[in-house]
């Protein structure tokens, strides 16, 4: 993708706009170049795939939310922490909801590019992660980022059809399922600390096999 950051504006101002009003799988990028007043050739000096346009979508709420936390940080405990980071980043969502509904109703569009979708995905769970100060390594991170990408689309289902200003419903689909996926990593836990330590075992044994004999 292109660094030029206006360019990558407008084609992901261009696609949130027609995605409000069309169904995502619909658009072409044909489409998104002519919204954006480009021509095919710089939409693809730009972007790759439709995929990267969702992957600027990502960026550009990772950058907003982490923003918004700085200036009021998120406290409490784990629970309470990364209930406050998700809730800030629906908020940031809130212009681009009926873009996202569009996004998020069709099934096709996991086959854009899966690779671009999970990797996009799971560096904004993870910047969610780092925000609410329960970043961890190795196993548990994968867990962990898995575990919320699950409740994370959940909540989006919900989120995109609640019309209460206050957004209740939301609030109350998240709580729960953050409350699952914490009991599930309860569970996983002493099978996650066992395979650390035969990891760091299996490690510790080729580094004494490639050590030289004294």
């Amino acid at each position: 993708m292109t660094d030029d950051p206006s360019i990558n504006d407008r084609i992901l101002d261009a696609a949130l706009r027609l995605a409000a009003s069309r169904r995502w799988s619909a658009i072409t990028l044909r489409d998104i170049a002519g919204e954006a007043g480009l021509s095919l050739a710089a939409l693809n000096e730009a972007v790759p795939s439709r995929a990267a346009i969702l992957a600027l979508l990502n960026r550009r709420i990772d950058q907003r939310m982490l923003a918004a936390l700085d200036k009021d940080p998120v406290s409490g405990d784990d629970h309470d922490r990364i209930f406050e980071v998700l809730m800030r980043r629906l908020e940031v969502m809130a212009p681009y909801r009926e873009a996202v509904a569009s996004i998020i109703a069709d099934p096709t569009t996991l086959l854009d590019d899966p690779p671009e979708i999970a990797s996009s995905l799971g560096r904004s769970l993870g910047w969610v992660l780092a925000a609410a100060g329960l970043e961890d390594s190795g196993g548990r991170d994968v867990v962990k980022r898995l575990g919320l990408a699950a409740v994370y689309r959940r909540v989006l289902g919900v989120w995109v059809e609640d019309d209460d200003p206050g957004l209740a419903r939301t609030m109350a689909a998240l709580d729960r399922s953050l409350r699952d996926g914490e009991t599930w990593l309860r569970r996983l836990a002493p099978a996650l600390s066992l395979a650390g330590a035969f990891g760091s075992a299996a490690r510790a044994l080729v580094r004494g096999r490639r050590r030289p004999a004294a």
